[in-house]
């Protein structure tokens, strides 16, 4: 299969081979504790796409709660350790390209969570990668995002992101609900993530 960004043309990292290796810092081995931590006071209204889902360890805290989640990561191999480690009836799980939604996906969900997928995305890219949520996502949707700002790297992935640029990119599809910075996280990312939460607006993008 493709490579997500091998197909955008930015990035030449073979994920499929780093999850083989075991070479994956990003995944710490359980859901983002901010996550956890907003599911316990909110929930999402219907089925949700969890795209870059990894091993599927956010995958598996929303679908405790009852909510039907499908997680999507070029990285077969990701997959395949997700569908292993599977312990809801909710969870599932897909190798697919999310820059590349099926027409069967257009306006399926009813909201999204994405952690380390964005970071991952060279910043030419990213306008496409909005683009592609707003195209799966229903207008009302809600859209919750840890996006991880200043990554401790010389060259990425994970690359930087800039509020400004979030703001640009997604602005036209979603409107700002809030946003913090999380008190419950993974050591070592303390400050330096922002949790946004958005609703989806009722304005179609052009793909």
């Amino acid at each position: 299969m493709e490579s997500l960004w091998e197909a955008a043309g930015s990035d030449d990292t073979d994920w499929n081979a780093r999850y083989c290796a075991g070479d994956t810092p990003w995944d710490y081995g359980e859901a983002h504790p901010e996550l956890v931590h907003w599911l316990s006071q909110h929930h999402f209204p219907g089925e949700i796409v969890v795209p870059g889902c990894g091993r599927g360890h956010d995958v598996q805290a929303i679908a405790k709660t009852g909510t039907s989640v499908l997680g999507v990561d070029i990285s077969n191999e990701a997959v395949h350790a997700a569908q292993h480690r599977k312990a809801s009836r909710n969870a599932h799980f897909q190798a697919g390209d999310i820059l590349k939604p099926p027409q069967a996906w257009t306006a399926r969900f009813l909201g999204a969570f994405e952690h380390t997928c964005y970071c991952a995305i060279p910043p030419s890219n990213r306008p496409h990668y909005a683009r592609s949520l707003a195209t799966v996502i229903r207008p009302e949707g809600i859209f919750l995002a840890c996006f991880y700002m200043n990554p401790d790297v010389v060259k990425g992935p994970p690359f930087p992101t800039h509020q400004e640029e979030l703001d640009l990119l997604f602005d036209p599809y979603f409107r700002l609900h809030r946003e913090w910075v999380p008190s419950h996280t993974y050591s070592g990312r303390e400050g330096r993530e922002l949790f946004r939460e958005y609703v989806r607006l009722g304005i179609f993008p052009a793909i």
